[in-house]
């Protein structure tokens, strides 16, 4: 009978890198914990035309936002250029790209750059995450973060695609090292807990999705594995 006020349970994710520095420097946090530095300095009131009115920090739908899921930071600095329309990117070992064709005309006046994340994730109840930009945080005019449902129940990556602008100016920007990056909203009242690993290079390998399709791998093994029950 008092089932109804019973909290409600948790959601456990699990974050594994191979670099033993990154949990310390730059961890995956809640996002409770990563306020911007406006919203911190803001006044939940203010005098306007001799009333006093609420500001945004009064605004549920910002309030409840702020405190929704966990932040996934930059983790490390990244400098990107727009060459006739061709991205140029620094450091380019940790960044890749989709070919125009796989967009259609989704993207028109815009190039794709994706950041190979050294984070994997895994959640085994098959929750779905919104994974979206942090536009509160920082913005960014030369390059924008689209939102996307993400599981990691059927797969592991965190890799963050980003949009830029062919016709941006100027045309760099730099993504810098802790920088809030992503936002993971669980489509979920129940509260996310995290939990950091580093393992070693082969656990890390093996964790990589197996791609055996060309088209629709996600897909395919998703429902392969639910056919097993797993």
């Amino acid at each position: 009978m008092f089932s109804i006020f019973k909290r409600p349970s948790v959601i456990h994710v699990d974050c594994f890198t191979i670099i033993p520095e990154l949990p310390d420097l730059f961890p995956i946090v809640p996002a409770s914990e990563v306020m911007p530095k406006w919203w911190k300095n803001l006044d939940p009131t203010t005098n306007y035309q001799g009333i006093n009115r609420g500001t945004m920090k009064t605004c549920p739908g910002v309030v409840d936002y702020f405190k929704a899921g966990f932040i996934i930071p930059s983790w490390r600095d990244f400098h990107i250029e727009m060459n006739s329309g061709v991205p140029n990117t620094y450091p380019n070992e940790d960044v890749d790209i989709h070919h125009p064709s796989q967009w259609g005309e989704a993207l028109n006046g815009y190039a794709h750059v994706k950041l190979v994340s050294p984070w994997r994730l895994r959640e085994k109840t098959g929750v779905n995450f919104i994974f979206t930009n942090t536009f509160w945080h920082k913005h960014n005019h030369q390059m924008f973060i689209p939102n996307g449902i993400v599981n990691y129940k059927y797969q592991v990556t965190t890799n963050v695609n980003l949009v830029v602008s062919k016709n941006s100016f100027p045309n760099k920007f730099e993504i810098t090292a802790g920088d809030p990056l992503v936002q993971c909203i669980p489509v979920s009242d129940k509260r996310v807990k995290l939990k950091l690993h580093v393992i070693d290079a082969p656990e890390y390998a093996a964790m990589n999705n197996y791609q055996f399709s060309f088209a629709g791998n996600y897909y395919k093994a998703k429902k392969l594995l639910e056919r097993k029950g797993k």
